[in-house]
């Protein structure tokens, strides 16, 4: 199925659920995306094993590309994603010269910590890098030290339809629907609700994981509506990557996710649209456990 019959699905399930008017506001906010898995998940309809989508491990980078630093520190490869395989189903965004991105993040030492104590280093947006390559040039580089290395964990990305997510917080755009009189006397979110788990499961983009007796959620996605949980719904963007739940087979679980909560590398619309990303950011929600 093509991304365009599987709206046309979603759609009908839209005005099924929400009924005709708000049905059919949510489903024209509909956007494709990918969910993320290692390869010890069994999942149907996964992009094929050659896609070099992958977490950890050295970063894909065009020749002569430098390693990006903040204040002198390297920073840590986080994923690597192949756009090229995955254009298929995206479309036209990001920008057809752009085969992979590489996403890096820092991993903040002892030294950092104690240095930017007074402020979040999480708000400073040099925290991240999301660095383009061609895929036909690009070539695997070594994190430098002391940068935290991840073991490199091939990913299956799974294709889905997302939609605004609505569970414990909700995205802000969904302030903007309208619910026709008589159908309820709920706002969007409230409506959605309800539906939202069970849609995001159908689509792939929810699972669960028990991990020394607890449940984590996993939510590990590219591109799409994302679940998010705090002020990164607050000013317009378009989500390239969360990554959460990955990092319970890492070596060392990284300081973020200390409450079992989620990391997204999101950027303006505009610099999607133009292949700036330089303009990415990091933004973090709670654990969902």
């Amino acid at each position: 199925m093509d991304y365009r019959e599987r709206l046309a699905s979603v759609e009908a399930q839209c005005v099924e659920q929400l009924g005709e008017h708000l049905g059919r506001q949510l489903a024209a906010l509909a956007r494709p995306g990918f969910g993320l898995y290692d390869f010890g998940h069994d999942v149907d309809d996964c992009l094929p094993r050659e896609s070099r989508c992958y977490f950890g491990g050295p970063a894909c980078l065009d020749p002569g590309t430098p390693w990006p630093e903040h204040e002198g520190l390297p920073l840590s490869l986080y994923a690597v994603l192949d756009i090229a395989t995955l254009r298929p189903w995206l479309g036209s965004e990001p920008p057809a010269d752009v085969g992979l991105l590489n996403f890096f993040c820092l991993e903040p030492n002892d030294e950092y910590r104690a240095a930017t104590r007074a402020r979040n280093p999480m708000d400073d947006l040099q925290i991240c890098r999301v660095i383009p390559a061609d895929a036909t040039r690009a070539v695997e580089v070594e994190a430098p030290e002391p940068a935290m290395v991840h073991d490199q964990t091939p990913l299956q990305a799974v294709p889905a339809v997302t939609l605004p997510m609505s569970s414990g917080g909700y995205d802000r755009i969904l302030d903007t629907l309208e619910v026709s009189a008589g159908v309820s006397d709920h706002p969007a979110h409230i409506v959605w609700q309800q539906y939202w788990e069970d849609f995001a499961t159908d689509q792939g983009l929810y699972y669960s994981v028990t991990d020394d007796d607890v449940e984590f959620i996993g939510l590990d996605q590219a591109f799409g509506w994302p679940w998010l949980n705090g002020t990164a719904t607050e000013r317009p963007y378009r989500h390239l990557l969360t990554l959460g739940l990955l990092t319970l087979n890492a070596p060392e679980h990284h300081w973020v996710w200390d409450d079992g909560g989620y990391v997204h590398f999101l950027i303006d619309e505009d610099a999607l649209r133009t292949g700036d990303f330089s303009r990415a950011r990091v933004e973090l929600s709670t654990g969902h456990h």
